[in-house]
């Protein structure tokens, strides 16, 4: 229950940010790496202004409870299990950073937690 107003407030101030038409400095399409036990995943994210995070794939994914503010990056999304086949399901949540053409964060999961870095295209 302590993050609920912490989440609530980044709400508050990426609503005021779209209302002001200030572009969260986020947006764009990024070449994401992903450092996991097996090994190093790579992925593109693109994110828009909207506070729209798809996912490049097969198939592609958009990603849920997207907060976009300031140099900030928040969002949850259940995910397919790399690791099994059977479509078991992974919630995770990221948290993250954007200075410049770089993207710094976690994505916490139900398995473990694992660094996020990335360029923008």
């Amino acid at each position: 229950m302590t993050r609920f107003p912490g989440i609530m407030a980044m709400m508050a101030i990426s609503a005021l940010l779209i209302g002001c038409d200030i572009e969260p400095v986020s947006v764009g399409t990024w070449d994401i790496e992903v450092a996991t036990d097996s090994g190093m995943q790579f992925s593109v994210w693109t994110i828009t202004a909207d506070a729209i995070i798809t996912v490049a794939g097969d198939p592609e994914r958009s990603l849920n409870e997207v907060v976009l503010a300031g140099s900030r990056i928040m969002w949850s999304a259940e995910l397919p299990n790399p690791n099994d086949s059977s479509g078991e399901l992974l919630n995770m949540n990221f948290r993250g950073t954007v200075d410049g053409n770089n993207l710094q964060g976690t994505l916490f999961s139900t398995l473990s937690n694992f660094s996020v870095s990335g360029t923008r295209q």
